[in-house]
């Protein structure tokens, strides 16, 4: 039998489609290519609607810490986006936070803005990113150094309309865990302490949603208030 055929009927046995083996064939031996979240569904290899990583810190000149997510949002054929959430260090002990999402155009002005949810509480991303040969579309502010210290690993975290419309014509959100924020958090805040100044624009305030009731973020403990 040849190295072919053990290698189609391999792929049968683990339930993966065979134009996998197909797509395979066609990058050369010197080079990589890099499967998007669309053709591993497609190909059987992993079917979720919905994933997203742990929080961790990320200790360098900047110190920063991130988290990861991705989320299907169309049908057949089937349709994904995914993004990352990640706090970096600012001048006096600010935090910057940004969405990034991918579907945008190259070159143009991210006209999406986002907001998030944590705990209850709304905080708008208000500054764009100019995308040059980008694929993702960014929202960040500016927020006081002591916004996420009573945020726990099973505070409510959400991202509202990022921009993408489900099947139904409704904008999507996404509902993140937090899971491993305050082990991250522990390291990354100190290290802010210690990191260089850089510019950056005004703090912007957290509001209440007036669509959601209040919710305490809860004490670092894990438990609400």
């Amino acid at each position: 039998m040849s190295t072919h055929l053990e290698i189609l009927e391999y792929l049968e046995k683990m339930g993966i489609d065979q134009t996998l083996f197909t797509a395979i064939m066609a990058v050369p031996n010197n080079s990589m290519r890099f499967l998007k979240r669309e053709e591993i569904a497609r190909f059987g290899i992993d079917q979720r609607e919905f994933g997203e990583s742990s929080w961790r810190f990320i200790n360098g000149s900047r110190p920063k810490m991130s988290k990861s997510f991705f989320v299907r949002v169309g049908d057949e054929p089937p349709r994904f986006i995914s993004g990352t959430v990640t706090l970096d260090c600012g001048s006096d002990s600010a935090i910057r936070i940004t969405v990034e999402r991918e579907g945008a155009v190259s070159g143009v002005l991210a006209a999406q803005l986002f907001s998030i949810r944590i705990g209850g509480r709304r905080i708008e991303l208000p500054y764009p990113t100019y995308l040059h040969n980008s694929s993702y579309t960014h929202g960040s502010a500016w927020l006081t150094g002591r916004t996420f210290d009573a945020v726990a690993d099973d505070t409510e975290f959400e991202i509202a309309g990022i921009g993408v419309p489900r099947v139904d014509g409704q904008e999507t959100d996404v509902t993140l865990t937090m899971n491993g924020f305050s082990r991250a958090y522990a390291m990354f805040q100190p290290s802010c302490n210690e990191a260089p100044p850089v510019h950056m624009i005004h703090t912007v305030p957290i509001r209440p949603d007036p669509t959601h009731a209040p919710i305490n973020y809860g004490s670092p403990s894990g438990r609400r208030k």
